[in-house]
């Protein structure tokens, strides 16, 4: 017979200012943990107490004493108080941290700001392991982080102020040096077997560095899912990789996915701020999937897309979403860095997939000194960070029954106008795909071409006249012409 929580907390032993933890816990660990389970150990902890942990009467009052008696699988309720239980928490396999919090009150809250006890982080994940209704809050370093961990929850949390000490971790993208710590960082080193883990229902609110960082190497396969979630605020750390959501993936073999679905991601306002990078690096592949999100308000890009280090394939899906308010709402790009595989580099790609999204009002503009930089809507295009040629590969961009407009300068931008950005021409290739779309009112010129090798069938759109897209709402460059562009058969606007 299961030991019931029932047993370790007896209703007569309890007086009734302490009725809500019963009330709350009981329907909590009997529908989630208990029934249909062989028995698990519970512990209580509350910062500050001085008994055995055993009991709501007697809990612990440190994460050392947490560490040193639970085993792995055991349920650890952090009850609440009126100061945060510090110094971090390194979990077990398949433990469940679940926060208790008083009717009205916030959850309770967990730091640590000791550089010397888990190199400042917050929580420390182990594979199978849950946390929820916490807050954690200024801590040294991440707030929660896990490494070649697989099966990992983090439900119903707020992490905020985390990375107070502006430090990197000890994961390195080439050329660039070791990526930031921050909110969440989960990082995936070993290709034993797929990870797999997911965000719910939680908040990251104004980190140092990242919010959440997913990085992943050494032919592994890695799978981070987020949901209903709220990314908000947050600045660099030093290099400035200023990044709300960054998924890197590195190195031949390894393949990584991001799943972010009905959240939102907005604030970082520096002039290099983007909500999320999607990036593949040195053979390596990098996917993303945005459901039903939004990203808002941003510095620069709102979502990217990028080949590090080529060759490297990177793809984005987004459906029902929407963009706006970057300097550009949605960019794809490949840098010419120096390739990781000079004979492979023209196997790079970056493929962006737009559909029922609403992308507009990119307007956010920033001093570049005396470049000239166009804010827009979607730009498809080669990244010239030193004085190589611009690179090889193929782009691919699909947009179907989707809005695009308001963008400040443009609408679509496809290739590089090398005389705004002072390099070589595109020696890439690029394969435009658009239906049933609406886009107008962007600025200068609805579409900028700018790519020799490039095919645009636009045809079924409607582009805010009755006899589709005029040259004037165009604007070639390095040779390009009309003919790459197929805008016929114009749809009537105003049956949108």
């Amino acid at each position: 017979m299961r030991r019931e929580i029932y047993n370790i907390l007896p209703i007569a032993m309890i007086p009734t200012f302490k009725f809500w933890i019963l009330t709350l816990t009981l329907p909590l660990i009997l529908t989630n943990q208990i029934i249909g389970q062989s028995a698990k150990n519970v512990w209580f902890v509350q910062a500050g107490a001085e008994g055995g942990g055993r009991s709501v009467h007697h809990p612990f009052g440190t994460s050392i004493e947490i560490e040193t008696y639970t085993k792995p699988g055991d349920i650890i309720l952090i009850l609440p108080s009126e100061k945060p239980l510090s110094g971090g928490l390194i979990l077990k396999e398949g433990q469940e941290l679940i926060g208790i919090a008083q009717p009205g009150s916030r959850n309770p809250v967990i730091t640590n700001i000791d550089s010397s006890r888990m190199s400042g982080i917050g929580i420390i994940l182990a594979k199978d392991s849950h946390i929820r209704n916490i807050n954690i809050e200024n801590t040294y370093s991440s707030g929660v982080y896990g490494k070649n961990v697989t099966g990992a929850w983090i439900d119903q949390v707020t992490i905020s102020k985390a990375n107070q000490s502006l430090t990197n971790t000890d994961f390195e993208l080439p050329i660039y040096g070791r990526l930031p710590h921050g909110g969440i960082v989960l990082i995936k080193t070993n290709n034993d077997n797929p990870d797999k883990n997911r965000i719910t229902s939680t908040s990251i609110i104004d980190p140092a560095g990242v919010s959440i960082g997913f990085y992943s190497s050494a032919a592994s396969e890695h799978l981070l899912s987020i949901q209903d979630c709220q990314v908000l605020g947050g600045s660099p750390v030093a290099p400035p990789f200023d990044c709300s959501i960054l998924s890197a993936s590195i190195g031949e073999g390894t393949q990584s996915t991001l799943e972010l679905m009905g959240s939102k991601v907005s604030g970082r306002m520096s002039r290099g701020g983007r909500n999320l990078i999607v990036l593949g690096s040195s053979k390596a592949r990098s996917k993303a999937r945005l459901f039903r999100s939004t990203s808002g308000e941003v510095g620069q890009d709102g979502v990217l897309g990028a080949v590090w280090m080529s060759p490297a394939q990177v793809s984005i899906d987004i459906e029902e979403c929407t963009l706006e308010k970057a300097m550009t709402n949605i960019e794809g790009t490949i840098m010419n860095f120096p390739s990781s595989d000079s004979t492979k580099e023209h196997e790079s790609l970056v493929s962006i997939n737009v559909n029922e999204s609403l992308v507009h009002d990119a307007r956010i503009t920033q001093n570049y000194g005396d470049e000239t930089v166009r804010s827009g809507n979607i730009i498809m295009g080669s990244s010239p960070f030193t004085e190589r040629p611009l690179p090889l590969g193929k782009y691919k961009l699909s947009v179907s029954n989707s809005r695009i407009e308001n963008g400040r300068g443009f609408g679509l931008y496809i290739g590089l106008l090398s005389e705004e950005r002072r390099s070589s021409p595109e020696r890439a290739d690029f394969e435009v795909w658009m239906r049933n779309n609406v886009i107008k009112n962007n600025g200068e010129a609805e579409l900028i071409l700018s790519a020799l090798n490039a095919d645009i069938d636009a045809r079924q759109n409607c582009w805010n006249t009755s006899n589709g897209i005029t040259n004037d709402r165009m604007i070639l460059g390095d040779g390009s012409t009309y003919s790459q562009v197929n805008a016929s058969d114009p749809i009537p606007c105003n049956d949108k």
